[in-house]
């Protein structure tokens, strides 16, 4: 029993601007009220409180209010570019020192490539989920956790090729 329709249980959902009386195929199959009746609320995604995305903008040009508060005046929270910036130039400069292999280098580039980039990660995980809870974030189009995780893994084998190439340099000097 998800939606609670009789017995007990929870209440019944109530979604602003969807009709409660259509169900599936009362409209036609592929129309847009069919999308939009509760029976398919969860599989469209429409089934949030302010109906579909772009119904505020329409409706209001912009200055729907909710709760005091306009929508073209709320501040979003974005990521923060500078800790992205900061571990692509560091995934760089761990790829440069590899590539140039000396003993300082690869020492250099293990350091920066699978410690320094677990603590940018982290950092920036955690700017963007708190963030995310303060429920104003907005995400670049490719979330930047996810970019922020590629440049790590990145950088991250960059520092384990490096600790290889180290290993094979100092098992040198015993030979």
């Amino acid at each position: 029993m998800l939606s609670g329709s009789g017995s007990g249980g929870l209440p019944p959902i109530r979604r602003r601007g969807v009709p409660h009386t259509s169900g599936p195929g009362v409209t036609g199959a592929g129309s847009r009220e069919n999308s939009r009746s509760p029976a398919n609320a969860g599989v469209t995604g429409w089934d949030d409180i302010a109906g579909p995305p772009s119904s505020a903008r329409r409706a209001g040009g912009g200055s729907t209010s909710w709760g005091g508060t306009t929508a073209s005046s709320v501040r979003l929270d974005r990521p923060n570019s500078l800790l992205i910036a900061v571990l692509a130039g560091l995934t760089s400069l761990t790829g440069v020192l590899v590539i140039r292999g000396g003993r300082f280098e690869l020492a250099a580039a293990i350091i920066i490539g699978m410690f320094v980039g677990v603590v940018l990660l982290g950092l920036s995980r955690l700017d963007a989920n708190a963030k995310r809870s303060g429920g104003r974030f907005a995400d670049w189009r490719i979330e930047s956790v996810r970019v922020a995780t590629v440049l790590f893994v990145i950088g991250w084998g960059a520092g384990l090729v490096s600790l290889w190439r180290f290993a094979l340099v100092i098992s040198r000097n015993f030979t």
